[in-house]
């Protein structure tokens, strides 16, 4: 019985020694799981530059010869009686129908290196939705021929679904030298196009001369006189018939249509240099014999020049 608690107090010292190494352990175990771990260095490629913002072009540069709807000199749409159509729907109409136009520009642009500048039309569209007439309203195009041409391609447009009562559209068209910036030149055009009185109070006091004298520096020169060019025999007059050696050739590609208009039925494509014999003028059409193919046909009288002419 002596003995007794000498050895409960060895029992309680191994049992409080036993408790204090566990919780010795647990506490290195908490401090392993949360140390924070050395960062090392980054590996290769793993942070990435933020990329560039891209800027948005301010130069709007035409890399070819192109013909452009420009809005900004005034597209308009009335109708002759109720409400006008869309205009956008307008507008995309006159886009989906350019291509054509655009072909005739770059073939004419090749021969005349100074056909450039603005063609403001009037086109008196029917509830049927087709061109029945175009109108010049103004123009800084030099070239008549081109023009007339130009104003015959427009002619054949159509509005179907679009307009569907009598319509007038005034649709303004800029021809753009390849490498020229259309956005300058559009800006140039409305300036030229404004009244002098509106231009000189648009003006800071006692700029205007030399605001003046820096845009006809600065600013491309559009209209300038056209080259000579051969003069071509006379068409045939209306009813009258030409001569067998009027031997004629294709200056711009185009149908040659049954009938004098441009919603008739298209024979064949005649294609640039190829040799018709005018027999008659109807209007603004001519009635020609294709020489290789030996069908008879209408076209526009733009379309065709004497063959002693470049085409």
């Amino acid at each position: 019985m002596a003995g007794q608690p000498w050895f409960s107090s060895k029992r309680v010292t191994i049992a409080v020694a036993a408790g204090l190494f566990g919780l010795a352990l647990i506490a290195l175990a908490f401090r392993i799981g949360v140390a924070p771990q050395e960062p090392g260095p980054p590996a290769a490629g793993s942070e990435r530059e933020a990329p560039p913002k891209r800027q948005r072009p301010t130069w709007n540069v035409a890399l070819g010869n192109v013909v452009y709807l420009a809005r900004e000199l005034g597209l308009d749409v009335r109708a002759v009686k109720g409400d006008p159509p869309d205009i956008e729907k307008i507008a995309a109409r006159i886009e989906s129908q350019l291509m054509r136009l655009r072909e005739i520009y770059r073939e004419e642009g090749e021969k005349n290196p100074i056909l450039m500048g603005s063609l403001v039309l009037q086109l008196r569209v029917g509830a049927d939705g087709a061109v029945g007439a175009v109108e010049e309203i103004a123009s800084r195009l030099s070239d008549t021929r081109f023009k007339r041409a130009a104003i015959a391609e427009v002619s054949g447009w159509n509005f179907a679904e679009i307009v569907t009562e009598p319509a007038v559209i005034r649709c303004p068209l800029m021809f753009v030298r390849e490498g020229m910036e259309i956005v300058t030149l559009v800006s140039w055009e409305r300036a030229l196009a404004r009244p002098a009185g509106e231009q000189a109070a648009a003006a800071p006091a006692g700029s205007a001369p030399a605001n003046q004298a820096a845009l006809r520096k600065a600013a491309p020169q559009p209209v300038l006189p056209a080259p000579a060019q051969p003069q071509p025999r006379a068409v045939p007059a209306a009813g009258e018939r030409s001569r067998p050696e009027a031997l004629y050739q294709i200056k711009y590609a185009t149908p040659l249509r049954k009938e004098p208009n441009f919603s008739s039925e298209s024979l064949t494509r005649l294609t640039i240099g190829t040799k018709v014999t005018l027999l008659r003028r109807t209007g603004d059409w001519v009635e020609v014999r294709y020489n290789d193919g030996g069908l008879t046909g209408y076209l526009r009288k733009e379309f065709v020049v004497p063959v002693d002419a470049n085409p």
